[in-house]
């Protein structure tokens, strides 16, 4: 809304209007969301969750669309049940269930929301960016991308180097290029470079139904 206003007063209403619909707006949200809600078991119902989660994905997407927005680029959530910090939380070091479960839920959730609005709404293109399955790829088959350590983090401290956040004080992997996150939930830059290619370059399980390179294109 800021940003929309800003622009009206400097370069006026139609101007903003019309570079508004042309160019793409690119969305991550709910990671947090899904990472903390796990992390913490909270007591709500999980499906709950998900439907109040959708409810404001929706008011979100609608308020930008109604201020000219046309070409929508949205991340999905990723395979968060297997970074450090969840890992670090549970007995055995193994990946959150909970997490990965809740991910998915609300990455069907939100292409369903993306789907039943571009039927609606004129003028609306979408990508969704499944980051889900590219991190699954990244984690299940790291040789195919020369990384070497899918379960600590680079940066960090104690038990999968992920009982603190980077910090001043904290161990420092030798090369981060080789491994799968860089700190307690956070991908390394290389993990985030494979993945910002796949959803801009790959075929629809990537992106869907267009690629972003497509989407930016139009």
């Amino acid at each position: 809304m800021h940003v929309h206003g800003n622009l009206s007063a400097t370069i006026g209403s139609w101007q903003t209007q019309v570079l508004f619909a042309k160019s793409p707006f690119f969305i991550g949200v709910g990671n947090n969301d899904v990472h903390f809600f796990a992390l913490f078991r909270a007591k709500l119902d999980p499906d709950q969750y998900i439907v109040s989660l959708l409810e404001t994905y929706n008011a979100t997407l609608q308020t930008l669309y109604n201020l000219g927005v046309r070409k929508f680029g949205i991340i999905g959530v990723p395979y968060i049940g297997c970074s450090p910090l969840m890992r670090v939380t549970i007995l055995g070091g193994n990946c959150s269930k909970t997490g990965n479960d809740l991910a998915q839920q609300l990455n069907s959730g939100i292409e369903r929301l993306l789907w039943e609005m571009a039927r609606r709404s004129k003028g609306m293109i979408y990508s969704f960016g499944n980051t889900y399955d590219i991190l699954v790829d990244l984690y299940e088959t790291p040789e195919r991308f020369n990384i070497t350590n899918v379960r600590d983090a680079c940066c960090g401290l104690g038990r999968f180097n992920a009982m603190t956040n980077c910090h001043p004080l904290a161990v420092l992997c030798r090369n981060r290029d080789e491994y799968l996150f860089w700190d307690v939930s956070h991908p390394s830059q290389y993990a985030v470079q494979v993945m910002v290619e796949s959803i801009a370059f790959g075929g629809p399980r990537l992106a869907r139904p267009i690629n972003w390179a497509r989407l930016a294109s139009l």
